[in-house]
This record gives structure tokens, C-alpha cells and sequence, in this order.
């Protein structure tokens, strides 16, 4: 049973899909034979039945797996993070349950969920605390996310395993080794997923994805979210291998190296090569940027590119590798400005919040009132204090 466990993990961790089917045909076997009183079968088939299987049945492995009393903080993660992934809010309660145990494999599984969207600080506060205390961290940690966003409470943590468990299936990481450069400077730590999932769990599914398939360019994609202010635009190309994709600070790193060598010496004139213009061309509708790039003034080309590079490292420094969203999708944008004032504490202990907010008219739709018509605008007000 212990030995078949093993090689159930293994075929969930490489991704194999044929591997892990049979896996799970056996382990359902050995469940029925063991008559649902094997732990480590039950864990394992728990795992396999969620990401290859059904995930009702998982729910049914981990159940039973709670009641051997074996390691009850690991089943109520596991049963939570399957209620999340089957877009569940009840997860919640044995997810903060589980978080109390200080047993090193629970917390080390914790930690590792957590490391994909926290920060270096939080997780330092994380590693800090212990039993309730860590509880404590975690409900400030995810109900701040969810206050920001204005989401309700529970749903930003299950927005998190529904990303992580796509991202586990879709963005893989099948090297058993990667080269280290500039992407791994921002450091993000699970190493079961290549760069595009990475970004995925911190941003979810791009507003915008776009790539190019032709001679001399490597596979690559550029995903676009779209931001109040500006927009995120980050770039992937695949080298080494043609599934493992990783973080470019520019579209011109795209290009194939040797490929725009020989470019540059047959068309010394030109500040791009072919390849990079066909690059740009394929990226025209993600920013304005690509559409300027090309020109004829060498000298603005080439000041555009560096605007772009800047720009690319700036996107993955501050944005796509050091925070997360999940922002609230409306049937359209209303451009909106607001500005929250504080007054100074009353009288009475109380104090005066002013929220001053503007609304483009041309963008309000009108209602019949009478003989009037009248412009109804909803606005959303989340106060949090320190602790989120």
C-alpha cells in the first residue's frame, strides 16, 4: 500500500496523465480491497481522484481519511482545498482549522500554498507564528485580499486553489532542473509550475494573450491584464524546452539570439530585425508602444525600445512578481476617480470620512424620473484598519 502511495505521488507530481490514470485505477482497487481503512491509500487517492479524477470522490478519500485519526490537520487542508477547487466557499472551515496544528509536514504544506501570492515579509510573519497565532495571520492575510478586491469574505482564498489547481494542470513545470537568470531574481518558490503559472495564480487568466509561430522565433506569449492606470504586459518564451516557459523582461528577448545576428549583418540599416518586427506586429493590440516601434527615425526606435525594456522590468518587478488580484469584472468600465478624505478625530471619539468621486457623463445611463431623467451611480465603500 505504502509503495503504491509512492508511485501515485509521482505521477501526480511529473503531470503524466496516462501514468497518473493508472495510478488511480489501481489505487481505487486498493481502496475497495482495503475496504477505506488504509490511510495512506486514501490520501493518496484523495490527491489523484482531485487533479485526474472526480473530485467528489476525492471529497469521499479524504473523509475517510479524517477518520482514521491519522494526521487530521492534513485531511481538513485536503478537504478544503478540494471544496475550493469544486468553487466552494465552505472550505474555509476546515482550511483555518487544519492552520492551528503545528506539525512540521501540515505547516510546510500551508506554506507552500501561500508562498505562490505572499510577500518575503508575510511569509516571514507566517514562519513566525504558531497555533492560533498563525490562524490569526492567515484570516487577516486572505480577508485583507478580499476586502480589497470588495469581494465577500472566502472568496479570494478560493479563487486562489482554483488558480492553483488550472495552473498545476495547465502550466506545468516537466524539466526536472531550470536555468537561473533574471526571472529567478523575484523569487517565487514552488517549483511544480513554470513561469506562465506562476503569474497565473497571482493574476488569474490574462485579458489578452497573444503569440507568434514562425522560423527563428522560440515559442512565446505575452498575456495583458487590464489595469486601472496601466495596464500589465508580461512576456514568456520557451528555450530549452519547448513546455517550460519563463518571464523576459522584453518582447526583443524573444527573438532567437543567432537568428537576429544574422539579421543585423544582412540589413545593417535597421534598428530591428525581421523577426522582431513580425514580434511587434503579432503584439500591436496589447500597447500603443508596439504600433510606435518601426518607424523610420532610427533614433526614436531605438528609444522606444529602451522605454519598452524599462517598462517590461518594471511590470515584473513591481507588479507581475510581487502582487496579486482578483478584481471585479463589471459589464463595462466607467472610468471613475475617487479620492477618500479623513478628518481629524470629533469631539466625541468619531471621525468624518468624505468620499469624493466623479463619473465621465457621457458614461451614465440615463433613467426616466417624471419629466427628469436621473443618473443612479452605486459606489462601494471598504474601510479596513491595520491588522486588514
Amino acid at each position: 500500500a505504502e509503495r503504491l502511495a509512492d508511485v501515485a505521488g509521482s505521477a501526480r507530481l511529473q503531470r503524466m496523465p496516462a501514468k497518473a490514470g493508472v495510478a488511480l485505477a489501481a489505487l481505487r482497487e486498493a481502496d475497495r480491497a482495503l475496504r477505506s481503512t488504509h490511510p495512506a491509500i486514501l490520501l493518496a487517492r484523495g490527491r489523484v481522484e482531485r487533479e485526474f479524477g472526480d473530485p467528489g470522490q476525492a471529497l469521499s478519500a479524504f473523509d475517510g481519511y479524517l477518520r482514521t485519526n491519522v494526521n487530521r490537520p492534513m485531511g481538513l487542508l485536503e478537504v478544503a482545498r478540494t471544496r475550493f477547487f469544486l468553487g466552494r466557499l465552505d472550505g474555509a472551515g476546515p482550511y483555518f482549522e487544519g492552520a492551528a496544528s503545528d506539525d512540521a509536514q501540515v505547516v510546510r504544506a500551508y506554506r507552500a500554498d501561500l508562498a505562490l501570492v505572499a510577500s518575503p515579509e508575510e511569509l516571514r510573519r507566517f514562519d513566525s507564528r504558531q497555533g492560533a497565532a498563525r490562524v490569526e495571520f492567515l484570516r487577516t492575510f486572505w480577508g485583507g485580499r478580499d476586502a480589497g478586491a470588495f469581494r465577500a469574505s472566502g472568496e479570494r482564498i478560493r479563487e486562489h486553489y482554483r488558480r492553483l489547481f488550472h495552473a498545476r494542470r495547465t502550466f506545468p513545470l516537466l524539466a526536472p532542473s531550470r536555468r537561473f537568470d533574471f526571472a529567478e531574481r523575484v523569487a517565487m518558490e514552488d517549483h511544480t509550475l513554470d513561469d506562465r503559472g506562476r503569474i497565473y495564480v497571482r493574476h488569474g487568466a490574462p485579458d489578452d494573450r497573444r503569440s507568434l509561430t514562425t522560423l527563428g522565433v522560440e515559442p512565446n506569449e505575452s498575456w495583458r491584464y487590464v489595469r486601472a492606470g496601466r495596464d500589465l504586459v508580461v512576456h514568456f518564451v520557451a528555450r530549452q524546452d519547448p513546455e517550460t516557459y519563463r518571464l523576459v523582461e522584453s518582447l526583443f528577448d524573444v527573438v532567437d539570439v543567432r537568428s537576429a545576428m544574422r539579421v543585423a549583418v544582412e540589413d545593417e540599416g535597421s534598428a530591428i530585425g525581421r523577426n522582431a518586427a513580425q514580434l511587434l506586429q503579432s503584439r500591436e493590440g496589447l500597447d500603443p508602444v508596439y504600433r510606435r516601434i518601426g518607424t523610420d527615425d532610427r533614433r526614436q526606435e531605438v528609444d522606444l525600445k529602451v522605454r519598452e525594456r524599462a517598462r517590461g522590468r518594471g511590470s515584473l518587478v513591481m507588479l507581475a512578481t510581487t502582487t496579486d488580484a482578483f478584481p471585479r469584472r463589471f459589464r463595462r468600465d466607467l472610468e471613475a476617480r475617487a479620492q477618500v478624505l479623513v478628518t481629524d478625530p470629533l469631539p466625541d471619539g468619531s471621525a468624518r470620512v468624505s468620499v469624493v468621486w466623479a463619473v465621465p457623463g457621457t458614461q451614465a445611463e440615463p433613467v426616466p424620473y417624471g419629466r427628469e431623467l436621473l443618473y443612479p451611480v452605486r459606489v462601494r465603500l471598504v474601510l479596513t484598519d491595520t491588522t486588514g
